[in-house]
């Protein structure tokens, strides 16, 4: 028999380190069979086999219900060109990246972004561009790993009182125009953006003096969009004084 190298070792090595999860079938399916749970199962396998056809574990809940248009074996990975539909769009979520007890305080190794099909991102969950929105809050729940956060598990850490804006208030105007901070995030496609925004609120619910407090990001073209987004936004009105607020967003999809 021929003789292991040393980089034969390495090799074999390298591809067991570098793993990527994938979804396979947990029963034989024939041709039609509507899929569920059930007949689900996760397994690894070397990320240079893991193609964009192949479906993930974050995308599987795209599947639940669809019909298999061809016959597969238990233990075959799955692709989306065995189902009619495939997702034409996908869009970043954020997920629980380990299990998560009620009452947790969100921190950022907690959580981790995934891209899943535009029809699961709805605007009811969290999007890594809204990511420092939620960072020091809790959970209401208890959360699994790879759990979609969604903003109604999100508990305020504080609320400042009657006829204060709370925090609970600016995390849902944030829920509803998670859009404008999508438009934004095209402006940068390759690279990810830290802009800490400033701005105040009047009573009326009107923000105004928007501004990023980086003073090199002034006339930067994905900031000066958040400004503008910001600047439309309406707040609850309420009979408190001006609201102060100061937001750190992460815009982009980049490293």
């Amino acid at each position: 028999p021929p003789a292991v190298t040393a980089s034969d070792q390495n090799g074999a090595a390298a591809l067991s380190e570098d793993l990527a999860p994938v979804v396979i079938a947990a029963v034989d399916m024939a041709e039609g069979t509507i899929v569920t749970i059930d007949m689900l199962m996760q397994r690894t396998m070397p990320s240079m086999f893991v193609t964009g056809s192949v479906i993930k574990p974050d995308s599987a809940s795209y599947i639940i219900g669809q019909p298999i248009n061809v016959p597969v074996k238990k233990g075959d990975t799955l692709s989306w060109s065995q189902f009619e539909q495939t997702p034409s769009k996908v869009k970043g979520v954020l997920t629980a990246k380990a299990d998560l007890e009620a009452g947790t305080v969100l921190t950022a190794d907690l959580l981790e972004a995934l891209a899943v099909p535009e029809a699961v991102a709805t605007g009811s969950v969290v999007k890594p561009a809204a990511l420092y929105t939620v960072l020091g809050h809790k959970v209401g729940v208890s959360m699994q790993k790879g759990d979609l956060l969604l903003w109604t598990q999100v508990v305020p850490a504080r609320d400042e009182g009657p006829g204060w804006l709370s925090q609970d208030d600016i995390m849902k105007v944030m829920a509803a125009h998670d859009q404008d901070l999508a438009t934004c995030a095209q402006r940068a496609p390759h690279r990810s953006i830290d802009v800490v925004l400033r701005w105040k609120v009047k009573a009326s619910g009107e923000p105004y003096e928007v501004a990023p407090t980086q003073k090199d990001l002034a006339d930067e073209p994905t900031a000066r969009c958040i400004v503008r987004a910001v600047s439309r936004w309406k707040f609850p009105k309420r009979e408190g004084p001006t609201t102060d607020i100061e937001l750190p967003i992460r815009i982009g999809m980049g490293p």
